[in-house]
């Protein structure tokens, strides 16, 4: 079935755009009162206006990265030559917005700004998938399901390079992009095929 928008997605060329949980680079959390507050989903949709430039400060690891992961789970910050390298590219459905960076010894690291996505998908379809029996991960451990496969409301998709699975944090990119980021060798991300992607079979 085509899009209303005229696209239907290739599964297996398009990826999860994922934390490698990587221990040596950076990862942030808030650096001033307005953090606390922040509504952290509508910041990543585009859809929060911020009064002044975010503050972050890193409170794990030592180094620097193309991308910065942060404690908020769907906030991510990314160098000015990932910005620069997705806007010479014209990919879609992304933007930024202001953030202040600092290191553990509370020195500036200029260079960076927030991840916005403006590109949407619908609804994640939690029907479709196989069901898998994991084993366990530790000795005294249970082996556990998951779901392959990551899909969603394919008439909802509008096509961008950049996405996110409607009302979730998850971030979508076509294999355009992610190409784009192999090129570049861009630092500290992580991609999954959405047709292999595996969740948890309890978050459904």
């Amino acid at each position: 079935m085509a899009s209303e928008f005229g696209t239907k997605p290739d599964y297996d060329k398009m990826y999860s755009f994922d934390d490698p949980m990587a221990t040596r680079p950076l990862r942030l959390g808030g650096a001033d009162a307005a953090a606390r507050t922040l509504d952290a989903f509508k910041l990543l949709w585009g859809e929060a206006d911020l009064p002044a430039a975010l503050k972050m400060q890193a409170y794990m690891g030592a180094q620097a990265a193309d991308v910065l992961w942060t404690g908020w789970a769907v906030l991510v910050v990314i160098s000015v030559r990932v910005q620069e390298l997705l806007r010479a590219e014209n990919a879609t459905g992304w933007g930024t917005y202001p953030v202040e960076v600092y290191g553990r010894q509370g020195e500036h690291l200029p260079g960076y700004v927030g991840l916005m996505v403006s590109g949407r998908a619908g609804r994640q379809d939690k029907s479709r998938g196989d069901l898998l029996r994991k084993p366990a991960l530790t000795r005294s451990g249970q082996p556990y399901d998951v779901r392959r496969g990551l899909y969603f409301a394919e008439d909802r998709w509008d096509g961008s390079d950049v996405c996110v699975v409607q009302g979730t944090g998850v971030i979508v990119v076509t294999e355009r992009a992610r190409e784009l980021f192999r090129r570049g060798r861009i630092t500290n991300v992580r991609f999954t095929r959405l047709s292999e992607f595996e969740r948890s079979v309890l978050a459904e």
